[in-house]
């Protein structure tokens, strides 16, 4: 046998001998590889709602970085190919800071940065957000009646659900030079001279959150006033925006009380057809104290009453003022009603 012929018979059994090895090696490795363990919330039943074994039910009390670790951060998939947001579209909202106020992550700002729109929160937490069939419940948090949909959410005070107007804004603005935080306390809550005046005053007020002439425009706020703004004649009550001002409303003495309507007992006190205030314009960012004076909203007394010192005035308006022309019920001053002889 020549050499050529002996050179390839040797490479020939080295290769078979080569091939065996590898065969059989990989082999044995092959039926020695454990079967990848399956985490304890993939069992029977992980994807059938209402089953113990749901994933939902797990997600209850755990965290979603034990989703993650499978799933990939964004939850599309990762390593498993299962993507978590074909069935939950807005899962990627949960980040870590999620409940975190100071981090970027805070879902507080996710949803105010999606116009305040709770639909994708309910689709996880439930209609009622008391955590659904499938995820935690937001009321140990948002515990005012509604949870998260309840006023004081977006604006007015977290703390307390009584307090829906601003402060806070919806921007978690304080300062009452802001028009979208302005006068609205001195109106609502802290009025020491009349009658609180009602949101619905100057705001249509939504039922729901997503109500129309709620959240489904652009800022700033729809502002239409009425009612009590509009009492007695001030038909052209307005708030412009712009100049964040008030003018032509009732509360701020643009009205008209007529003799001819009057109570015949009262008509002794007209010097005139009619009484008169008067009809400030008002910076609605101006909270000044001079602002809302006795006497700012009309005379003392007013345009086209007898004249009368301000210690008279609680012969006629007894129960509203005392002697020394004190208000001391504010539910009968600025309200739409002429308080006069014991009404």
């Amino acid at each position: 046998m020549n050499s050529k012929k002996m050179k390839y018979l040797f490479l020939t059994v080295i290769a078979a001998i080569i091939f065996t090895l590898i065969f059989f090696s990989c082999s044995e490795l092959e039926t020695d590889i454990p079967s990848l363990q399956k985490e304890s919330i993939h069992g029977e039943g992980v994807m059938i709602l209402g089953h113990p074994n749901f994933h939902g039910n797990y997600l209850k009390n755990a965290d979603f970085s034990n989703c993650q670790q499978c799933h990939a951060q964004d939850f599309n998939g990762g390593a498993t190919g299962v993507s978590c947001v074909n069935c939950h579209q807005s899962i990627t909202i949960h980040k870590t800071g999620i409940n975190n106020e100071s981090s970027p992550n805070f879902h507080g700002d996710f949803i105010r940065h999606h116009n305040w729109d709770l639909t994708d929160c309910a689709s996880c937490h439930g209609g009622a957000f008391g955590g659904g069939l499938s995820s935690p419940s937001c009321l140990p948090c948002h515990s005012s009646p509604g949870g998260p949909a309840s006023c004081n959410t977006c604006h007015g005070s977290t703390d307390n659900p009584n307090r829906i107007a601003p402060p806070l804004d919806i921007n978690n603005n304080s300062s009452t030079a802001i028009k979208s935080v302005g006068a609205h306390s001195v109106h609502l809550y802290e009025n020491t001279l009349g009658n609180s005046v009602p949101c619905s005053s100057c705001h249509t007020v939504p039922q729901q959150v997503n109500d129309p002439g709620h959240v489904d425009s652009d800022l700033p706020a729809e502002v239409i006033l009425k009612d009590l703004a509009a009492a007695f004649g001030a038909s052209n009550a307005a708030y412009d925006s712009s100049a964040a001002t008030c003018s032509n409303t009732y509360c701020h003495g643009s009205f008209q009380f007529f003799r001819d309507s009057a109570d015949a007992t009262n008509r002794f006190a007209y010097s005139s057809d009619k009484m008169t205030g008067n009809n400030q314009t008002l910076m609605w960012t101006n909270t000044d104290e001079f602002e809302i004076e006795c006497g700012s909203c009309h005379g003392l007394p007013p345009e086209g009453h007898i004249p009368a010192p301000i210690t008279a005035c609680y012969t006629c308006h007894q129960g509203v003022v005392d002697e020394n022309g004190n208000i001391i019920d504010k539910s009968k001053h600025i309200n739409g009603i002429k308080n006069a002889r014991g009404l």
